[in-house]
């Protein structure tokens, strides 16, 4: 049993090897960047920001990044639709301790041709404007009324589809 556990364990690891760069992106100016500061709330008990913060903050950006394009939540409200996550992945390379600086930007990674589906990735960059984290999102506008996915509203379409792509090389 511990042998063929031992195995298992160098094959997972030498396939992540392979699958997954170590190394942040070298990316185009962001659709949408935000500022921030670590609060005591954001720590975990090693005392840097906690991997549900990163959630929070990216998710908190991309609201303020709709709200800026005039969608703020309240106007999804009123044509019933919201966005709907399917993943999000963390990669981090650099800690955030408590009262650091930091910003999160948004990148449109992907879309479907109806804009139903979406995918962001967002770089945390400390106040020396490094890399802390990356964070990928895969998501969908969801229909409230009829609870399913759903294209969003023709003005939201306008406000996304001339959005630059960026390629996102994390699978390469």
């Amino acid at each position: 049993y511990n042998l063929m556990l031992s195995n298992l364990t160098k094959k997972i690891k030498r396939k992540s090897l392979f699958r997954y760069s170590s190394r942040a992106q070298t990316l185009p100016d962001p659709i949408f960047e935000a500022s921030y500061q670590v609060s005591w709330g954001d720590l975990d008990a090693n005392v840097h920001l906690k991997n549900t913060a990163y959630l929070d903050y990216v998710s908190q950006t991309r609201c303020l990044f709709l709200d800026e394009k005039g969608w703020p939540i309240n106007k999804l409200q009123k044509h019933a639709i919201g966005p709907l996550v399917f993943t999000e992945e963390s990669r981090y390379f650099k800690e955030l301790l408590h009262l650091d600086h930091f910003t999160v930007d948004v990148h449109l990674s992907s879309r479907s041709d109806d804009f139903t589906k979406f995918g962001f990735l967002h770089q945390f960059k400390n106040k020396n404007r490094e890399v802390t984290a990356e964070v990928r999102t895969s998501g969908a506008w969801f229909n409230l009324k009829t609870r399913k996915l759903s294209p969003p509203p023709e003005g939201l379409i306008e406000v996304v589809k001339d959005l630059p792509l960026v390629e996102d090389d994390y699978f390469k």
